[in-house]
């Protein structure tokens, strides 16, 4: 065999490969994570979300989320236990979201108590939207379940 075939087989067995990767990579399933299934909608409510943190920050108080036991406690400022508020405590996990959590603000004393049974372990980044008096405020807290 001379090396004009060599070349040939050669360039042959290389664009199969080439081929056989280009298939492979089309048919091959990959499950994308985004951040949030509804990413454009969440994008254009950001401002919104900028302006809450802004009111959180000028509080005197702010907010503290532990888990000293079985439970992660959330302890609100002052403002909160005092008047009728309403909101939603996010428990975002970038690393899989299945095990996000959603779970509505009912506090008591000042403070909401969730257990952690509830929760998956792994690191969280706690999102708290709160209103109160038509006045929006937004917490993000980091949180490590163990």
């Amino acid at each position: 065999m001379n090396w004009g075939w060599k070349l040939a087989i050669g360039s042959a067995l290389f664009m199969s490969m080439i081929i056989y990767f280009v298939v492979q990579s089309f048919t091959t399933s990959t499950k994308t994570m985004l951040v949030s299934d509804n990413y454009y909608e969440d994008e254009l409510k950001f401002q919104e979300i900028i302006d809450a943190k802004k009111n959180a920050t000028l509080l005197d108080d702010t907010l503290f989320v532990t888990q000293p036991n079985s439970d992660v406690i959330i302890d609100y400022p002052a403002l909160f236990s005092n008047n009728i508020c309403e909101g939603i405590i996010h428990f975002y996990k970038p690393s899989n979201e299945n095990h996000d959590k959603k779970i509505e603000f009912a506090q008591r004393g000042g403070q909401q108590i969730i257990p952690r049974a509830q929760l998956a372990p792994g690191n969280y980044q706690v999102k708290i939207d709160l209103t109160v008096a038509k006045k929006d405020y937004h917490y993000e807290k980091p949180l490590e379940v163990k």
